[in-house]
């Protein structure tokens, strides 16, 4: 079974769990499960006895710096005459989904924040193609008035394009 599967009695002692819940939770040097996983998922087969209806559910917890997610559910075992006889747990380590999942996600905003860095370049560089635009259009204009200042034969009036000249440049 490529599950884990830990099967608990009604007093809630762990009676049986599979190699591969052994894995995914962690075993002592006693082959006992790992008490910092197995304290969630006993707890959540504790409540599934009680309440007598299965339950579902993701647990997260930190293990060797990484977080570990493990998708739970749990069932009431119930023997020949219906009474429950223990509570079984089908456990399976979600850890590389979820890391998929969250990498996922950071390269779509990644992405988001691009499509708006392209846009602001671009309105950016709108606005500084009309500012080159008219800047290279007032050089014209004072090259003209230059030009004309040179032919003019007038000396107010050579001073007058002169001073427009240098106010455009």
């Amino acid at each position: 079974v490529g599950q884990g599967i830990v099967v608990i009695d009604p007093g809630g002692k762990i009676r049986f769990h599979n190699p591969e819940a052994a894995r995914i939770l962690g075993e002592d040097d006693e082959g006992a499960l790992s008490a910092q996983a197995a304290v969630p998922l006993l707890q959540m087969l504790v409540d599934t006895l009680v309440e007598g209806r299965p339950r579902t559910r993701m647990i997260a917890q930190e293990a060797e710096e990484q977080k570990v997610f493990l998708d739970v559910t749990t069932s009431v075992l119930r023997g020949a005459d219906g009474r429950a006889a223990g509570a079984i747990a089908i456990v399976s380590d979600r850890s590389t989904e979820k890391r998929l999942e969250e990498q996922l996600i950071h390269t779509e905003r990644l992405a988001t924040l691009g499509s708006l860095l392209a846009s602001i370049a671009h309105e950016i560089t709108n606005t500084l193609t009309s500012i080159t635009g008219c800047a290279e259009m007032g050089l014209e204009v004072a090259k003209d008035a230059e030009a004309a200042a040179s032919d003019a034969r007038e000396p107010a009036t050579r001073k007058a394009l002169e001073t427009l000249a240098a106010d455009i440049r």
